[in-house]
């Protein structure tokens, strides 16, 4: 049996529920085979999600942890191929004699032999697409491959909505003409449009979020056209795809449509978790930092004063552009807040892994609690038993869904990268690194990134595939029950 994966990063399970009667090639797959959730991992980054999908095992295994700051565009963060290149369900279907047609996986460039052809891109940086055979990509539709390193101003949006949906049709265009022109028994490509677009037109399809443009007034209202349905023209557009690349099937192929993560609405309300630390105790901040006037507590509360500024007056686009203006290694390091960290000897602080989403960690310094006398399983329980209990001072509710030891949630070889304690906050909070000041505060760039991770992403199947997927299957099975079907049981053609 051939097999054709459509991956589309970044598609909801409850956003396609709600809209299946509107996406019709979905809604004949849900009714020929199966329509599922389909649990991420966590954190439900596409990094480490879509390696684990590849890889078929969870991240305790693979070690890859890295998020993605979507506000930098940071690609120094973005992993070494060599970590999975050879390795994935692609690779073992080709050792096992299948041939492979690969388009667009996220994060697999430059592109490396394999038994039949692959076509990819850049992530997060300018560069040109690749192929495997290098004469394919010649033969192909031109379209845009890998990642996005646009971060648009308000007045962009709608410039920045049509050049997407273009995006997608051109790569919608060049799927097709693989799958028509190669020879495949295992068919898989992936579409990124639809996790830029909620990222970015969040906020004016959810009419609950508080900074959705109800006023003309408003600096970052859209000057030009209606931008509430933005998002579901994205979900038609690729249900659309769906069906094109459906009809370039063979008789005997299956199909599976999948995502890597869910997504929603962006935290927007911040918890400053080493802020909080440092009231603990356990997080040391530089010396001189007690004075009021000290640099270190200047500097936080300027930035804090401007952002919030800023988010106050939706004057975003003009601090983001401000911003810019500082070197990039200066700018990076004031929005981590370097410089008020304090060293080494700080016995915790709040972990980068998870980025500023709900899903996080805190990293004991384990040597350091131990040179002072206190246990590290101690400090550990009386952390998750504190955060666990911290209240909204708003709502009274607790910020926190989970608090959890990290052998509790991961294991495998790499489980140690992992910070020793993890957490996923309610979906309106994310965290912050910043120092001093009260724990608590809004996010300042909500209305220029309103859209975030879901913990559940969707997985479709069709009639043949559907009765043989497990009962219970999440990112990582699914990649292994991909491997197993093309790699192990199946014999080649």
């Amino acid at each position: 049996m051939r097999l054709m994966i459509l991956a589309i990063d970044g598609m909801d399970f409850e956003l396609t529920q709600r809209w299946l009667s509107r996406l019709p090639n979905l809604r004949r797959l849900a009714e020929d085979g199966c329509f599922r959730p389909l649990p991420s991992v966590f954190p439900p980054d596409s990094v480490p999600a879509w390696i684990s999908f590849y890889l078929g095992v969870e991240p305790g295994e693979h070690g890859v942890l890295q998020s993605i700051d979507y506000v930098n565009a940071d690609r120094g963060t973005m992993p070494d191929v060599s970590t999975f290149a050879g390795n994935t369900f692609w690779d073992a279907a080709g050792r096992a004699g299948r041939r492979v047609a690969v388009l667009n996986a996220f994060l697999a460039y430059p592109v490396w032999p394999v038994n039949g052809v692959m076509v990819s891109g850049p992530v997060f940086a300018s560069g040109e697409p690749q192929s495997y055979p290098t004469s394919v990509l010649g033969g192909l539709p031109a379209a845009h491959l890998g990642g996005f390193v646009e971060f648009p101003s308000s007045a962009r949006l709608p410039a920045f909505a049509r050049a997407t949906h273009e995006i997608a049709r051109r790569q919608t265009a060049q799927a097709e003409a693989l799958a028509r022109q190669t020879d495949w028994d295992l068919f898989f490509v992936t579409f990124l449009t639809l996790d830029r677009v909620q990222h970015f037109y969040w906020r004016f399809h959810d009419r609950t979020d508080p900074t959705y443009p109800t006023d003309r007034t408003d600096p970052s209202f859209p000057r030009e056209g209606d931008l509430s349905n933005v998002i579901l023209e994205h979900y038609q557009l690729l249900d659309e795809t769906i069906g094109r690349l459906l009809n370039c099937q063979p008789p005997d192929c299956a199909t599976l449509v999948l995502s890597d993560h869910g997504h929603g609405r962006r935290p927007t309300r911040l918890f400053h978790v080493n802020e909080w630390l440092r009231g603990e105790g356990l997080l040391e901040a530089p010396l001189g930092a007690a004075n009021p006037f000290s640099k270190a507590r200047l500097l936080e509360f300027a930035k804090r004063a401007a952002l919030e500024g800023a988010r106050q007056l939706a004057l975003e686009d003009a601090a983001f552009a401000l911003a810019q203006l500082i070197p990039k290694g200066k700018r990076q390091a004031l929005q981590r807040s370097d410089f008020s960290l304090g060293n080494s000897a700080s016995l915790a602080r709040r972990d980068a892994f998870g980025g500023n989403s709900p899903s996080g960690g805190i990293r004991l310094n384990e040597p350091a609690l131990e040179t002072a006398g206190m246990s590290v399983e101690a400090v550990r329980r009386s952390l998750a038993h504190t955060l666990a209990r911290i209240c909204d001072p708003l709502t009274g509710e607790r910020i926190a869904e989970w608090v959890a030891p990290r052998e509790a949630l991961i294991c495998g070889v790499h489980a140690d990268s992992f910070p020793q304690l993890l957490y996923q906050l309610r979906p309106n909070w994310g965290t912050d690194p910043s120092l001093f000041g009260t724990p608590f505060s809004y996010s300042p760039l909500h209305r220029r990134l309103s859209g975030g991770h879901r913990p559940t992403g969707v997985l479709f199947a069709s009639e043949e595939l559907a009765a043989a997927l497990p009962d219970r299957v999440d990112l990582p099975r699914l990649g292994e029950f991909v491997r197993e079907m093309h790699a192990g049981t199946c014999a080649p053609r």
